[in-house]
């Protein structure tokens, strides 16, 4: 009688598991991207077909420009809005709005470096073509958050993703800058070196670093405290966006009596 219960027990343990797991599933896989369908917008010129190959990349063809920013701006909400929001919070210093404590310093840090040129200044300085290309991007983003479930990661922190605007785009060059400059950190850390090692242990830490070559202590009032801030929070920023040991771009050249256009080919693929 004992066996018994315990094995009407385990089955109903194991339906509900199975249960719950396919519940999940079915509402994970509602809020993926829908690429198959026809849609209306009044903000399109003329009709743009978007097909995904087999490996989901988009393949945008347009009859003019605004049209094809715009499908890009949609394609790419599809595939990647809450990275987008990630993105555009840390260069406008947003992150622990919505992540708590442990990125405020990353806040303060980014906030300092786009204080010199905000991104709304950058913005207006722009001619009427850029200005436009970032106005129809970003209405494609909107319209996707109009009509897209919204990626789980939303739901999961507990809220919902602003509209997108142009000043937003221009606001990750920030952030892509910053990946894009090692010298910050190794900066910041030679500073907080020079303070406890010797100039020939230095050089052999830094041998590309160029003997009496300025650095950031050099006619600056930073203290080793902000630079110790500054470092921690850019290691964080790392962390959260994988970014530690990024790298490995590559390029590549295929020449004409190889390729099928009996042209040559240059391929760039930077990891970025």
């Amino acid at each position: 009688m004992l066996q018994q219960r315990l094995w009407k027990i385990t089955y109903i343990s194991i339906a509900a598991i199975i249960g719950i797991l396919i519940a999940l599933y079915g509402f994970l896989t509602f809020r993926l991207p829908s690429y198959n369908g026809r849609l209306e917008s009044d903000k399109l010129l003329q009709p743009v077909d978007v097909y995904r190959d087999s490996y989901g990349m988009p393949h945008i063809h347009a009859a003019n420009e605004h049209d094809a920013y715009l499908a890009l701006g949609y394609a790419m909400a599809q595939d990647r809005m809450f990275q987008m929001d990630l993105f555009r919070r840390a260069a406008n210093g947003r992150l622990s709005e919505v992540l708590g404590e442990s990125t405020v310093r990353t806040d303060m840090l980014f906030r300092a470096i786009t204080a010199p040129r905000p991104p709304d200044d950058i913005y207006a300085s722009q001619p009427q073509e850029i200005k436009a290309a970032l106005i129809a991007f970003s209405e494609g983003v909107n319209l996707a958050l109009e009509r897209e479930s919204k990626p789980v990661e939303f739901l999961l922190l507990g809220y919902d993703p602003e509209p997108w605007k142009p000043q937003d785009s221009l606001a990750a060059l920030y952030l892509m800058s910053w990946d894009l400059s090692p010298a910050f950190s190794h900066e910041v850390l030679y500073s907080l070196l020079k303070e406890k090692l010797g100039p020939r242990e230095l050089a052999e830490l830094f041998p590309e670093y160029v003997s009496g070559a300025p650095d950031i202590l050099t006619g600056s009032t930073a203290s080793l405290d902000g630079l110790k801030s500054a470092y921690e929070a850019h290691r964080t920023m790392e962390a959260l966006f994988g970014t530690e040991d990024a790298g490995a771009s590559n390029n590549w050249v295929v020449g004409p009596g190889r390729s099928a256009t009996d042209g040559p080919v240059v391929a760039n693929d930077m990891h970025l």
